[in-house]
């Protein structure tokens, strides 16, 4: 579809600038990297914010998809980068990796070692969990809290002078709730015993089996244990209990509803523990289940449990994408710093062009 008016004026001018900007031989660049587990985005900038290249990947979380997927990955992406701009290691300032799996210092240690072996030894780069650079796309404040909720589920706190309280971001049976594995857990047990009667009835015992392409539960349960119980990861269904929460189906509005409160509940203990129960604290939702949240069922349900420990939170759904948080962390180092203002401008200039390259990249400019 054609753009029309100032949209289409804008389009143009973030193509010329681009040609413009890949021809000055002296123009230096930040990488910022998105790493989950499911996508991966790869953006590359120029030092006032102007985003330049965007590549996206598969997962590289290496709990999911093993370390050496992704070096290559998160490696072959940078590459790639450097060719398309006629660019080279040299005009890498510097690299900002915010990874989902990046939990500890152990991991970032045994990624280092990995990355080492890769491009990524001839640039200046740094590593962090994934929660970091989503909170820094929303927030400029020095205090606040982020909480996940993608493939799986991370929260932490940031807390004066830059301390970090974490979660080890390890599955249920190590104290981890949430995320859309256990959605589509939660949403696949209550469609078998909605089948078997022995719980209440749901609209997913019909639904889920078409969802997934199956013509009854018997088969469907077949399919699931042939695959060792993973089947249903295969299939979107958060989305499917989200939809049919907003259409009135109380077995999905009370899954959503206990995941929300039990990841609000995670936030709610790192704030308390921070000492920050009395702030106006803002905390940055992120992540692919919050954000297809149209029932509600869930954030509500988090901002309720979240008030029970911290009355004025402030919870902000995040409205761009993360990867934007990793330039303006590259940014920011390579300039040895940022006031205030300066970040916001920067933090400006990285939305509006990364919104018009995703839009341009998408119509095939």
């Amino acid at each position: 579809m054609m753009a029309s008016g100032d949209q289409a004026f804008k389009n143009r001018f973030f193509a010329i600038n681009k040609l413009l900007i890949r021809g000055f031989k002296m123009m230096k660049y930040v990488i910022g990297i998105d790493g989950g587990g499911t996508k991966t985005l790869v953006a590359c900038a120029s030092l006032d914010g102007t985003v330049l290249e965007l590549r996206k990947t598969g997962t590289v979380n290496p709990y999911i998809c093993g370390i050496e997927q992704t070096k290559s990955l998160i490696a072959d992406a940078i590459e790639a980068i450097l060719t398309k701009l006629g660019a080279t290691v040299d005009d890498v300032d510097n690299v900002f990796i915010g990874l989902a799996g990046a939990d500890s210092d152990s991991d970032i240690e045994e990624l280092t070692a990995a990355f080492d072996t890769t491009i990524l030894k001839e640039l200046s780069y740094e590593i962090q969990t994934d929660i970091w650079i989503a909170f820094k796309s929303m927030c400029i404040e020095s205090v606040g809290a982020v909480s996940i909720c993608g493939t799986g589920h991370n929260t932490a706190v940031l807390a004066a002078d830059n301390k970090k309280i974490t979660i080890k971001s390890y599955r249920y049976p190590l104290g981890n709730f949430g995320g859309g594995k256990m959605i589509a857990d939660m949403a696949m047990n209550a469609a078998y015993r909605s089948y078997e009667n022995t719980g209440d009835k749901t609209a997913l015992e019909d639904e889920l089996c078409k969802f997934c392409g199956y013509e009854s539960m018997l088969s469907l349960a077949r399919a699931v244990i042939n695959s060792n119980y993973t089947l249903q990861y295969d299939f979107s269904l958060p989305k499917l209990v989200i939809g049919l929460a907003s259409n009135g189906d109380d077995v999905s509005k009370n899954i959503l509803k206990t995941i929300g409160y039990e990841q609000g509940r995670m936030t709610g203990g790192l704030i308390e523990k921070a000492g920050l129960c009395e702030a106006e604290l803002p905390i940055v939702l992120a992540g692919m289940v919050y954000s297809a949240d149209s029932s509600g069922n869930l954030i509500s349900s988090y901002e309720e449990s979240v008030r029970k420990y911290c009355p004025y939170a402030k919870p902000l759904l995040i409205d761009r994408e993360p990867v934007q948080g990793a330039l303006s962390s590259a940014i920011e180092k390579s300039r040895g710093g940022m006031s205030r203002s300066d970040f916001i401008q920067t933090a400006g200039i990285i939305n509006e062009t990364m919104i018009g390259l995703m839009r341009l990249e998408k119509d095939g400019a």
